[in-house]
């Protein structure tokens, strides 16, 4: 080999190695690796792996990184993954399970949106926010952890998820956005947080397995048709304190308005 090829040989070389250096997403395939900067996607369309790992060291996993991996069924992420973007593995219709690291603290908007065979997640416990679309039309997804300081879930974050079956919210919870929790039709058991102040227009719409809802006397205002179309919710418990819009519960389900609890004289008389 001559000396101008070997000079292009190790540029190319050093080029590789600083590009792989520079990129915080990178994720390998067959030995090949891609990188999340330019939000490409076709290669993962027709990418046949069902399996894939993150190198160690990566801390973010960028917008539309994972998108439309029609044969991804898992993924194993590093300690060292902080931040996932935007849609990062939506339209992944094979896409199963998923362990999120709790060094974790920000999951974008519609991140896990239209996985039709997502069953499983874990949400990591540095976690304050559920984004917008985050779990959209995952309708495989039964049952869900949310993580003790989650303090706020975006309009649409469960909309759709079909087969959800029970939702336990964190004490640190306050906001239900709009639209939630829409037509997740397997919902049975709902046990809101007791820090919540408002439930938003259409939080719970269309989610036909609930029967009863117990109101936390925290909440302030539950907005209208917060739960409309709930064709079997019969009965719910609301606090005297709390405002209830019109047309926030279907006209055939019974309200019974709680007294609102009083204060504790035996804290300001100090016994």
């Amino acid at each position: 080999m001559g000396c101008a090829a070997r000079l292009i040989v190790l540029f190319l070389i050093s080029s590789l190695l600083i590009t792989y250096i520079s990129i915080k997403f990178v994720y390998r395939s067959g030995g090949v690796f891609y990188d999340g900067y330019s939000g490409k996607t076709a290669f993962a369309a027709r990418s046949s792996a069902k399996e894939l790992t993150l190198r160690p060291g990566t801390t973010k996993l960028y917008s539309y990184g994972m998108s439309k991996s029609l044969h991804l069924q898992s993924v194993t992420l590093p300690d060292s993954l902080t931040e996932i973007g935007n849609l990062a593995f939506s339209e992944c219709p094979s896409l199963e399970k998923l362990v999120i690291p709790d060094g974790v603290n920000s999951i974008g908007e519609g991140t896990f949106s239209n996985c039709g065979s997502l069953k499983f997640v874990h949400l990591p416990k540095q976690l304050f926010r559920i984004q917008d679309r985050c779990f959209l039309n995952c309708r495989a997804l039964k049952n869900i952890t949310i993580p003790n300081r989650v303090v706020y879930i975006g309009p649409y974050a469960f909309s759709g998820c079909s087969g959800l079956e029970a939702v336990k919210m964190p004490e640190s919870l306050t906001t239900i956005s709009g639209y939630a929790f829409a037509d997740c039709t397997g919902l049975t058991k709902v046990q809101l947080s007791p820090n919540v102040t408002v439930i938003k227009n259409y939080a719970f719409k269309g989610c036909t397995g609930l029967k009863s809802i117990t109101i936390p006397d925290s909440v302030v205002k539950i907005n209208s048709n917060a739960f409309a179309d709930c064709a079997n919710l019969t009965s719910a418990s609301v606090s005297a304190k709390t405002k209830i819009d019109k047309n926030a519960f279907p006209a055939h389900t019974k309200i019974d308005i709680r007294k609102a609890p009083q204060p504790d004289k035996s804290k300001k008389t100090g016994k």
